[in-house]
């Protein structure tokens, strides 16, 4: 069974909120436009505007650490070779991927894939952070290691 959920940055609160996701477009007769207004509905109903572009959909994978893999997270790879790399999850071409944003240690020299299935984040894959909270991890020259 598919479990369909999402999360995003509350606008009054910045705080996390997951759920379903709503979008409402309401009409201002007033004004002779409409305008969208973006929710996150959560376990207990309650309704909570989010900011639009944090919204991101849980991809139903769960990290090495059993933690879940959201749209926009960052998440740190790691191979039996010693390679580790950071990627971003996105969705492209109907399925969620692994962009490859920056090579933090190159063992075997090579240049890696620049987008990877999300699967891999089950088994090689830690989420670090988010586009949305953790900008600077994608920034050049930042080392964790």
């Amino acid at each position: 069974m598919r479990y369909i959920k999402f999360r995003g940055k509350d606008k009054r609160t910045g705080e996390w909120v997951y759920g379903y996701y709503v979008m409402n477009n309401l009409l201002l007769p007033e004004k002779g436009e409409s305008i969208n207004k973006h929710f996150i509905i959560d376990g207990i109903g309650q309704k909570n505007e989010v900011i639009p572009e944090t919204v991101g959909q849980f991809v139903e994978v769960n990290d090495k650490n059993n933690r879940e893999v959201y749209e926009g997270d960052i998440v740190k790879m790691s191979d039996w070779q010693g390679n580790v790399w950071l990627c971003v999850v996105v969705f492209l071409e109907g399925s969620f991927k692994l962009k490859l944003v920056r090579i933090i240690k190159n063992v075997s020299g090579e240049s890696g894939v620049k987008y990877a299935d999300v699967w891999y984040a089950r088994q090689q894959g830690e989420v670090v952070g988010n586009i949305y909270d953790n900008p600077e991890l994608l920034e050049e020259g930042v080392r964790d290691e």
